[in-house]
């Protein structure tokens, strides 16, 4: 064990509602800082390739599908549906990920419309939540054809 007591626990958490919520609140932050301090402003359109490739590396460099990261994405998606508070706080993450797509779009040049700007990140989302299903023996080759799919997609909002 970790040392400390379940009622010292229960001290700053009275319930395991906002255990979890915690767990998962400090998870999404991990992610989304990720995101926010990606430098997509010292990138002009002329290096758009380059910035796709940079933040392919980003996004694929921080182990996002590691065993233990997906079972939390897991637990996750199924607690969503149990807790209000949780998915709250999801629908949040999901929203800052499809802002975080669209930003980076128009940044890369793209000629899309808001609308199927952000509909491609639902698209995106989804990709990703379908990778905490995945048996662990096939996680790499599945975030392979997510940032394979990701790549595809930005080219063709690009023409």
């Amino acid at each position: 064990g970790s040392g400390i007591c379940i009622r010292s626990v229960y001290q700053y958490f009275p319930n395991k509602e906002l255990i979890l919520h915690a767990i998962v609140q400090d998870w999404l932050v991990e992610l989304e800082e990720i995101i926010v301090a990606f430098p997509i402003d010292s990138y002009t359109k002329s290096d758009r390739k380059r910035m796709i490739d940079e933040m392919s590396a980003t996004v694929s460099g921080y182990s996002y599908f590691t065993a233990k990261k997906r079972n939390l994405g897991r637990l996750l998606i199924v607690a969503t549906n149990t807790y209000p508070q949780l998915d709250a706080l999801y629908q949040k993450h999901i929203e800052f990920n499809i802002d975080s797509i669209l930003v980076f779009l128009v940044k890369a040049g793209s000629k899309w419309d808001e609308s199927r700007m952000r509909e491609l990140g639902r698209y995106l989302f989804a990709v990703r939540q379908t990778i905490y299903h995945v048996p662990n023996d096939i996680a790499e080759e599945s975030v392979l054809l997510r940032e394979i799919a990701l790549i595809a997609l930005i080219k063709e909002s690009l023409l």
